[in-house]
């Protein structure tokens, strides 16, 4: 009897650990790829934005990539431009996000070699959960990140 205890408690912990250590679920339809676009450490996150801008995977980067909560918010004020049913409202919103951010980028090329400086010759400062990275010599320019649950994520922070 106490053995069964005993390998119920232990079956019971480590479900949970294994649930602890699960892939976080899709957003907007995309899983995560960590190996290759890794986010251990914000200079990480930044070079996957970049990678991610220039392969054209905009939304990967809205869904995975960039702060969670603040394209939650673009895509539900976008979403409720529509009318019909929860999650195609939402597919749309996300979508029109996606376009409103390649014409960002596309109607700015100095964006990506901005951020590839950054990245490059930039200075990051780290305090708990949230980090910036400035260079001198683009002044007015800052890349911000921030930590959840261990994993780095863009922050839209610019004016």
């Amino acid at each position: 009897m106490r053995f069964a205890l005993l390998l119920t408690a232990f079956l019971a912990v480590a479900g949970l650990a294994a649930q602890d250590n699960t892939e976080p679920e899709k957003r907007y339809g995309f899983e995560i790829s960590l190996e290759g676009f890794p986010q251990a450490k914000p200079e990480e996150t930044l070079k996957s934005v970049i990678k991610a801008v220039q392969e054209n995977k905009i939304d990967y980067l809205l869904a995975r990539l960039a702060d969670p909560t603040f394209v939650d918010k673009q895509v539900a004020e976008k979403a409720a431009l529509f009318q019909g049913k929860e999650e195609a409202k939402k597919i749309l919103g996300f979508n029109m996000l996606v376009k409103q951010t390649e014409e960002h980028f596309r109607d700015d090329p100095t964006l990506v070699r901005e951020l590839k400086t950054i990245l490059e010759k930039g200075e990051w400062s780290i305090e708990n959960d949230q980090g910036v990275a400035k260079f001198a010599l683009l002044p007015g320019r800052a890349v911000f990140v921030k930590q959840i649950m261990g994993r780095w994520f863009l922050e839209n922070k610019q004016k």
